[in-house]
């Protein structure tokens, strides 16, 4: 199920897939990372090293996972101490972004559900 605790615009679901993140533009150095959870909003990214993303700093994602390639522009919302995750607002997807993104985000949302049922099935069983 998406995580609850937070009140957020956009449901978030886990999720793990290669990112390559870096300033907006052709000529930045990328950085790469994992997703640890997507939304249609935007997404979490952990990294494996020290970053220097910085609070409101424009980035571009190019996100690389099963059924799904697209690049987004962001702006990171939040970021731990060292720069190890951050969080980002997507802040334009393309036509063809957005409608990977929803395909993606409804597969993950049907996924999340059976988990849901089959673990009550068993807690009930």
């Amino acid at each position: 199920m998406p995580f609850k605790s937070e009140q957020r615009r956009y449901p978030r679901y886990e999720y793990s897939a290669e990112v390559k993140v870096g300033g907006p533009g052709s000529g930045n150095e990328r950085v790469i990372g994992s997703i640890v959870n997507v939304s249609m909003g935007g997404c979490l990214i952990r990294f494996y090293e020290a970053t220097i993303f910085e609070d409101d700093m424009a980035v571009e994602a190019c996100l690389r996972g099963y059924h799904v390639v697209f690049r987004a522009m962001g702006v990171v919302r939040r970021r731990s101490e060292r720069g190890y995750l951050i969080g980002i607002s997507f802040t334009h997807l393309s036509d063809r972004g957005q409608i990977d993104l929803k395909e993606l985000i409804r597969v993950l949302a049907l996924r999340s559900r059976i988990d849901w049922l089959d673990t009550r099935r068993r807690i009930s069983g």
